[in-house]
């Protein structure tokens, strides 16, 4: 806990007939704050009937224009019976800028649950109340898994510089390639594939994020114990960016291939101490985490702390929402004790396997006769983003994708390449004319069997973007590098442009 005011006479505060305390300054996570406190409840607000408490923040003249500091806090209610702390917090964090300084609590509690002395908060006309604050600030750590599916060219040379018993603890490479003699006369050369796991990176394509936030709980004099809560974990979703660490996975798919139970990310530290995530993609089946995603905070370097260490912390694991742009936060409602015997904690149920891989984002929308300029002539298939007209505000989705109709027959399926921004009032694009129906429905060329029509996806790309000032009719002419090109972006996501031209929109 950063600070605790403790109210000796309540009923002599009251008898002032003061609206508002404003506590002392005190300092937290390099800013200055100030609890407010609403003894009779905020009336201007919804807390009539409530203890009303509010978190300010001070000396805001010392900062830079147009400052915002994003935070999480707690704010307490001390129970003086049963020694423990009502804790009380929102689900995400807050932004606390020039418009908006103070946040908090209308009802912290109410007065008639604060007055009776058999529930501990106002024993003795003395009460306590207190805050804790974590200032987020990213810091930039980023690590990212990826592998190679397949060079441009298809061939790769390199030149290893390091050797392989120089790599980091714990750190492997998956690799699969092909070995090559090359008959130098004629096309009959002499290849082997292999795959092999021995060395410390994976280059791939589909993407996952997960995160972590750890803030370190130390005693202090004032108050020193915590609530244990009890109430299991919670979910909920958040703007604001892990302030600790972040694990970009660029293809998940060949993470899954390795058939690798646990990956172990990189080392990184938070409240003085290393740590390391391990996620099991499969599941911790060890634990109670078939079915889902499971993922873990350890304790690293423990040899260097002193004998019987104990490190006390709560912390947050995420999973980033690239579509909607938020982070999945899951928590334990009390803080976890590191120790020799139990250095690491986590979830063994993150996010179920189904949820994860269930993109739902998009849905095929097919039109076996045609839309309306081309009715009774052509197939027309479009990709569809589903709640596309819930996008954030100035948000688009640039994907790229293959629609594919299947030839049940035989390996000649008929498909077509597509790029395009997704919008709000634009959430559904495609082909109009994906192929005459002519062919489609003439048996002897396998399109139709059994009056069966296959229509397969597949995604390349997206990417989410913020959008200040570009027109939905500039958004429908230029491709994503030739906009981040306009707008001066260092953002370099493909080597070449994609054709525009045959494709239109619903």
């Amino acid at each position: 806990m950063h600070y605790s005011l403790k109210i000796e006479s309540f009923s002599s505060l009251l008898k002032t007939k003061v609206e508002k305390y404003e506590s002392n300054i005190f300092e937290a996570g390099g800013y200055k704050w100030r609890l407010c406190l609403y003894p009779n409840g905020n009336t201007k607000g919804n807390g009539k009937g409530f203890i009303s408490l509010y978190l300010e923040i001070e000396h805001t003249s010392d900062l830079p224009p147009r400052w915002e500091v994003n935070a999480e806090f707690k704010l307490f209610v001390f129970d003086q019976i049963k020694n423990q702390y009502l804790t009380v917090q929102d689900s995400d964090g807050k932004s606390f800028q020039e418009m908006k300084t103070e946040w908090g609590f209308d009802k912290l509690v109410s007065l008639e649950t604060f007055n009776d002395s058999s529930n501990g908060y106002l024993v003795s006309d003395c009460c306590f109340f207190g805050a804790e604050i974590f200032v987020i600030k990213p810091t930039g750590k980023w690590e990212s898994l990826s592998i190679v599916h397949k060079p441009a060219n298809g061939s790769l040379r390199w030149k290893i510089e390091v050797d392989g018993d120089k790599l980091p603890p714990k750190k492997t490479l998956w690799t699969e390639y092909k070995l090559r003699v090359l008959d130098q006369c004629r096309d009959k050369h002499v290849e082997k594939t292999v795959n092999l796991l021995r060395l410390s990176v994976y280059l791939i394509d589909d993407l996952v994020m997960s995160h972590v936030t750890y803030s370190a709980m130390k005693n202090n004099n004032i108050c020193n114990s915590m609530s244990s809560g009890g109430l299991g974990t919670t979910r909920s979703k958040r703007d604001l960016p892990p302030m600790h660490y972040s694990l970009k996975i660029e293809s998940f798919s060949s993470l899954l291939k390795t058939k690798v139970e646990k990956y172990e990310s990189n080392i990184f530290e938070a409240g003085g101490y290393k740590w390391r995530l391990c996620l099991y993609p499969n599941g911790n089946t060890k634990g109670n985490g078939k079915g889902f995603i499971s993922l873990y905070l350890e304790i690293e370097n423990t040899s260097d702390l002193p004998y019987r260490w104990e490190v006390n912390a709560e912390f947050k694991l995420f999973v980033f929402d690239q579509i909607n742009n938020q982070y999945l936060t899951v928590q334990d409602s009390d803080g976890k004790r590191f120790h020799e015997m139990k250095t690491e904690w986590g979830f063994d149920k993150l996010v179920s396997l189904e949820t994860f891989n269930d993109t739902s984002n998009g849905r095929i929308r097919v039109y076996p006769k045609g839309t309306d300029e081309v009715k009774g002539d052509s197939l027309s298939i479009y990709l569809e983003l589903v709640d596309g007209d819930k996008l954030p505000p100035k948000k688009t989705l640039w994907t790229e994708y293959i629609l594919r109709v299947l030839n049940q027959c035989r390996d000649q399926h008929v498909e077509k390449s597509v790029s395009f921004w997704l919008t709000s009032s634009h959430h559904a694009r495609g082909y109009a004319k994906f192929m005459p129906l002519g062919d489609l429905y003439e048996a002897s060329k396998g399109y139709v069997m059994n009056d069966t029509l296959i229509v397969e996806l597949s995604v390349k790309n997206h990417e989410l973007i913020s959008i200040e000032d570009a027109t939905e009719d500039v958004m429908d002419n230029v491709c994503l590098p030739c906009f981040l090109k306009r707008k001066r972006l260092n953002y370099e996501i493909y080597s070449k442009h994609t054709n525009h031209e045959n494709y239109i929109g619903s």
